[in-house]
């Protein structure tokens, strides 16, 4: 399981990842797009911290019981 610092570190480093790919060649942008797929994606596991989620299932429930409107 990936501590909220490691799920932080993980972010930032697809955010640099992104800023170079988004700069590239228009053959690698979608690259770009993943990498802020999983940058999304750990902000997210950091923010659910300490839970860690096994599976989109559990992660779907767990934000739904956190972030009710």
């Amino acid at each position: 399981m990936s501590s909220r610092k490691e799920h932080l570190l993980r972010a930032e480093q697809n955010d640099v990842f992104f800023q170079i790919t988004s700069r590239g060649e228009p053959a690698h942008l979608h690259w770009a797009v993943v990498s802020l797929f999983y940058s999304a994606l750990h902000y997210v596991e950091a923010g659910l911290y300490p839970s860690h989620s096994s599976s989109h299932a559990d992660r779907g429930r767990s934000y739904a019981s956190r972030f009710r409107t």
